[in-house]
């Protein structure tokens, strides 16, 4: 059988206007091109009215629309080219701190991790950590924490998350906003890089003021039915620990401590009632091992533990 001879591509009037469009936006810009469709109509709305020629307007009329849609078109293509590099950045960013997470070691001792984790009545959670370390590397620019969701929590949320840092106040100076960026390393993982100003040498210490808007992060929780986990690790030995979850409104909880055995690390966990009324479940640890995961597990109460005077509890 004889082969078929590929046909060329065919080339359209319209492929062609939409390429050379796109040429001359390259070097004209957005601006330009917009500036040139509104001077056509210009231009054509007065020889409409000296000559009355309605031959004239529809042909001004049909040159516009061909350059708002040529517009259009060349948007909508630099806007897909831009998501596809943004995502291919974002896979090589991932990839980058993943591999010095496995093969590098620690460049900070955490020597204080206070942590506040207030639940919303929609699972929504409003988050505050205060931290100190010291550096461990030879020259750091960073400080990279890691935290996540307990559940297959919905990926849509992600354009909602924010996180902001401020260094923390000492006497009248303090409290300024570090650049910061932070990239999903799962669909409900997040790390967050806080870009110091200046680099920090071994012995140097630092403070940070973190806070932590994550939608919809403990929505099985506020409803009533799934078991909570709150725990974290840390990669040298931690001298005090103290995290605290706020329940919403009108909500008892059982509790248990995670990795916190009788015997071992030095630990308090207990239930309280803050001012507005909600149930705050407190854990105090102080020298936590490296590596040693801890924290503290809820789960809503049942129905008549619930209407017990001690909220909080079981």
């Amino acid at each position: 059988m004889g082969s078929r001879s590929k046909q060329p591509r065919r080339i359209t009037m319209l492929a062609t206007f939409i390429e050379w469009l796109e040429d001359y936006t390259r070097w004209e810009g957005v601006t330009g091109l917009v500036q040139g469709v509104l001077g056509v109509l210009g231009f054509g709305g007065l020889l409409s009215v000296l000559f009355g020629d309605s031959g004239i307007r529809a042909g001004i009329l049909v040159g516009a629309m061909l350059g708002v849609l040529g517009l259009m078109a060349i948007l909508f293509a630099r806007q897909s080219r831009m998501g596809r590099e943004l995502e291919l950045m974002r896979k090589t960013v991932r990839r980058c701190y993943s591999m010095l997470d496995r093969h590098t070691l620690p460049d900070w001792r955490i020597t204080s991790w206070r942590h506040v984790i207030r639940v919303q009545q929609n699972g929504d959670t409003i988050e505050t950590i205060s931290l100190t370390g010291i550096v461990e590397g030879d020259q750091v620019e960073s400080f990279v924490f890691w935290s996540g969701a307990g559940w297959h929590w919905p990926r849509r949320h992600q354009r909602r998350f924010q996180v902001t840092a401020r260094t923390a106040m000492r006497g009248d100076q303090g409290g300024t906003r570090p650049d910061l960026v932070h990239f999903w390393i799962s669909d409900n993982a997040v790390a967050s890089a806080i870009h110091l100003p200046r680099s920090l040498r071994h012995g140097d210490e630092a403070s940070f003021d973190i806070s932590v808007f994550w939608p919809a992060k403990c929505l099985p929780l506020a409803r009533g039915g799934s078991v909570e986990e709150f725990a974290r690790s840390f990669a040298n030995p931690l001298p005090n620990l103290r995290y605290s979850v706020v329940l919403p409104a009108g909500l008892a909880v059982c509790y248990e401590a995670i990795g916190l055995e009788p015997g071992g690390v030095e630990h308090e966990l207990a239930t309280g009632i803050d001012d507005d009324g909600r149930v705050v479940v407190t854990l105090a640890a102080r020298d936590v091992p490296a590596g040693h995961r801890v924290g503290m597990r809820l789960d809503p109460a049942p129905e008549p533990t619930r209407a017990r005077a001690i909220p909080g509890s079981c």
